[in-house]
């Protein structure tokens, strides 16, 4: 699925400030982990609980996928003072089955309804949340709960952000290979 937004408005803004957290994606991860460019959740099982090293068919989803993770950007945007912000969010993600290997097909090639893995039939989301306040980020801020952004405007100085990824299916995980916030203020 696809959604794009001109995001409309009577205002005029100027943007003050990105934040492109792709491909390195250098910030802190909870049951997610980043290969080759890409955030990802993480695998259910530890290697330590491998019983039979030879049986596992893939090393980094053993047990399938975890139904959650999140990552926390590796910096916040402050606009030095408070001021009414608009910001809006920039996810690139696929969705693949990490676990359909074609060596582990025993169908017939022409009764296959999906020939590389990708996850048209599973539900998983990447979301941006954010929380805000009016204080210095830098010194010890009083922050608001987080709230879901894709598009919002705020009045307050600093701003940080995190990504939630989740699979409603163990065997599909979400793939982001961009993640980008950016912040505009009215001229």
């Amino acid at each position: 699925t696809k959604v794009t937004t001109q995001a409309a408005s009577v205002l005029a803004f100027s943007t003050i400030g990105t934040i492109s957290e792709h491909t390195t994606f250098p910030g802190v991860n909870s049951n997610t982990f980043v290969e080759g460019g890409l955030l990802q959740l993480a695998g259910v099982t530890a290697i330590d609980s491998w019983t039979n090293v030879d049986s596992v068919s893939n090393w980094d989803f053993v047990g399938g996928v975890v139904g959650s993770g999140t990552y926390a950007f590796s910096a916040g945007i402050d606009v030095g003072s408070v001021q009414n912000t608009r910001l809006r969010t920039t996810i690139t993600a696929q969705v693949i089955n990490v676990l359909d290997l074609i060596d582990n097909r025993t169908p017939n090639i022409d009764s296959w309804e999906d020939f590389d893995g990708t996850g048209a039939g599973s539900a998983s989301d990447a979301q941006v949340w954010c929380r805000e306040t009016d204080d210095d980020p830098s010194a010890s801020p009083t922050w608001s709960d987080k709230q879901r952004l894709e598009s919002a405007e705020f009045n307050a100085r600093g701003f940080d952000f995190e990504c939630r990824l989740s699979s409603v299916d163990p065997s599909y995980n979400i793939q982001v290979s961009v993640l980008t916030v950016t912040a505009d203020k009215v001229t």
